[in-house]
């Protein structure tokens, strides 16, 4: 009975990275990464990941060119997406900074080292991400692992 537990906690703990990945960017194959970790332990695969894969196979079946596959599987935009999850670190950084009591200038400088930016370029994306980040979370998958 423990290592059937264990089994899943490992499980849950491995696809959940996957899923803050695919939450964060997008990109589907993080999807099938986290159902991987559920097959390899012998885990039954959590509903609502069935139900991204459900979707998945309705948009297959109704794309008629190589970007609409693309764009069902969720690989569309890549590149964007992968930009947009660098410009969050970057806010991220700057947010953490702040909070730790350095002064924006400070806390810009800081980010802007870190991730080889100017101080000015910090600044702009900082503002613009304040601007576009909503305030509530939006996702509508649950939390990973269940709790329980």
């Amino acid at each position: 009975m423990k290592a059937k537990k264990f089994k899943e906690f490992v499980a849950h703990h491995n696809a959940s990275r996957h899923l803050a990945l695919y939450e964060r960017n997008g990109n589907g194959i993080f999807l099938w990464l986290a159902r991987a970790e559920y097959r390899k332990h012998g885990v039954e695969t959590p509903e609502a990941l069935e139900r991204e894969f459900d979707l998945m196979g309705a948009r297959l079946l109704e794309a008629k060119k190589a970007t609409d596959v693309s764009q069902a599987l969720g690989l569309e935009n890549i590149h964007r997406r992968v930009e947009q999850s660098a410009q969050r670190d970057i806010a991220e950084e700057v947010a953490a900074a702040r909070r730790a009591g350095n002064n924006p200038v400070a806390a810009e400088k800081l980010a802007a080292a870190s991730f080889r930016r100017t101080p000015g370029a910090v600044k702009t994306l900082w503002r613009d991400w304040r601007k576009k980040t909503p305030k509530e979370p939006t996702s509508d998958l649950p939390d990973w692992p269940p709790r329980g």
